[in-house]
């Protein structure tokens, strides 16, 4: 096992052990995408969304996060995602609205549809959003972006830099 995987991997079973953990999906309600593979990504009018899966000790939290960026695959020769490991700080609480603080590494997928061949890209994910509610399941608004550096053929739809903005709103499951 490679030493990254490994240092990730003690990291979170040390959080989760003395953890509570919680679940959030997300629908992307806006989004724009930038950049020399941003065709690819973006997938024009394609559905959107995340899901984070996370343990949270007090005020700090590690998250495994998966992105859909283009979902269908009806018109659009492209398949996009992205996962990664963040870190999420909830530095304030008024009531029932926690702020939210989230960044880290991630691994960019472009699959083209056709001939099922895979380009890997890597990058940074951040963003930041409220938790609204009370209890086991409240609502969450979350500003993100990610970063992404795909190694596909240069001058191609897989090679090069891509930037992603979006809005997601949504459900988290657990405090």
């Amino acid at each position: 096992m490679p030493c990254r995987v490994a240092v990730a991997v003690a990291l979170v079973a040390s959080v989760s052990g003395c953890a509570k953990s919680y679940t959030s999906f997300g629908y992307d309600v806006t989004r724009s995408t930038s950049g020399t593979v941003a065709a690819a990504v973006a997938g024009g009018e394609s559905r959107s969304g995340r899901v984070a899966i996370g343990f949270t000790s007090g005020t700090t939290s590690i998250e495994v996060v998966m992105n859909g960026q283009d979902l269908e695959m009806g018109s659009d020769a492209w398949i996009a995602g992205s996962a990664g490991l963040e870190l999420s700080l909830r530095p304030l609480r008024v009531g029932p609205v926690q702020s939210v603080v989230h960044f880290g590494p991630m691994r960019g997928l472009l699959i083209d549809a056709s001939t099922l061949d895979v380009t890997w890209g890597a990058g940074l994910a951040y963003g930041a959003g409220l938790i609204i509610g009370h209890g086991g399941v409240n609502v969450l608004i979350d500003a993100h972006g990610e970063e992404q550096y795909f190694a596909g053929v240069e001058g191609s739809a897989t090679g090069g830099a891509c930037s992603v903005k979006a809005v997601s709103v949504g459900l988290h499951f657990g405090r």
